[in-house]
């Protein structure tokens, strides 16, 4: 875990992701925006043909790593590396295990510095309990759309309840753009 604690190095840390094609998007998305470790939790998917087809390569060049939960703790707690947990904001109050969404902020607010662990949760069920509420995790969500005009009226990308979440390897470019190219 050496190479996660240097300064300078971002991480993503895959929380049960289980589709082989999310963990090989994230990781192609990884090597765009110079991520090279990417932290695998047990249930995680596991490195394989599909998710080497799916990352279009990258995945050769990142080192990849299985930690658990623990890990993150003991890697903010010796060596100052930030974990931050990506959150769904509409979720937050449904969920049994999840904090107030007062607790979390937008991910375009949070300020970028190197030494950080980006946390994405499971398809579906997001990160876990264990990581959401713990002590040395910094919680974000990705903000919802903006009102934009359709035709002749207005239309409000928060409002539709049709949409609570995005994919993960989505959300994982999303984040990755915030933390890497936007400041």
């Amino acid at each position: 875990m050496r190479q996660v604690a240097q300064a300078g190095m971002m991480s993503v840390y895959l929380d049960r992701v289980t589709d082989a094609h999310n963990v090989g998007s994230i990781a192609r998305t990884c090597a765009f925006f110079g991520v090279r470790n990417l932290l695998l939790s047990d249930g995680c998917c596991p490195l394989n043909n599909v998710v080497a087809a799916s990352s279009a390569g990258a995945i050769d060049a990142m080192r990849a790593f299985s930690a658990k939960v623990s890990t993150l703790e003991q890697l903010h707690s010796t060596h100052g590396v930030r974990v931050c947990v990506a959150c769904v904001p509409r979720d937050a109050a449904a969920r049994a295990d999840a904090l107030p969404l007062a607790t979390a902020v937008a991910a375009n607010a949070i300020e970028a510095r190197h030494g950080t662990i980006v946390v994405l949760g499971s398809e579906g069920g997001g990160a876990r309990a264990a990581l959401v509420g713990a002590k040395f995790a910094r919680r974000f969500y990705v903000p919802r759309g903006a009102q934009h005009q359709v035709d002749d009226h207005v239309v409000d990308a928060a409002d539709d309840d049709n949409l609570d979440s995005l994919n993960v390897a989505v959300t994982a470019g999303i984040i990755l753009h915030e933390f890497t190219w936007s400041r």
